[in-house]
């Protein structure tokens, strides 16, 4: 059974919806109340990653589509955990160019992200200029 959790946030003296702050057209499932769960309960999330390296061609031209790709997965609760950046080949044979991981609190939500306008005009704008190898991955269950 996959349960999706939303808690309301407190903000001064006013408690707002989380469900308020999804854009339009937000696919959102929930497959029954929480109210069964007993409070003393552990809650669990599902992340999900999104692994993805990159060879660019034009380090210039690219600048569009990371500006626009960032406004999407923030758009989507995406968060960049790694950006480029200097890594380690510890084994094997794989030499990625350029890695980028994103998270996001679920797959469903990487699925929604990567199937939006927002995110599509992003692709465009890279479209013969980078080449991308780009997977998405559930995580581990860890508490909320």
């Amino acid at each position: 059974m996959q349960i999706l959790i939303f808690r309301s946030v407190q903000k001064g003296n006013n408690r707002i919806n989380p469900l308020d702050a999804l854009p339009e057209g937000f696919l959102v499932s929930v497959c029954r109340p929480l109210d069964f769960l007993h409070a003393d309960m552990p809650k669990w999330i599902m992340p999900a990653y999104v692994i993805v390296n990159t060879q660019v061609s034009d380090p210039v031209k690219i600048q569009q589509y990371r500006d626009l790709a960032q406004q999407s997965v923030h758009l989507y609760g995406g968060r960049y955990l790694v950006r480029g950046g200097p890594l380690a080949v510890l084994e094997g044979d794989y030499h990625p160019e350029r890695l980028v991981v994103l998270e996001f609190d679920s797959l469903e939500q990487v699925r929604g992200w990567y199937a939006s306008e927002a995110y599509q005009q992003a692709k465009a704008a890279r479209e013969g200029i980078a080449q991308f190898d780009m997977i998405a991955v559930e995580g581990l269950a860890v508490p909320l």
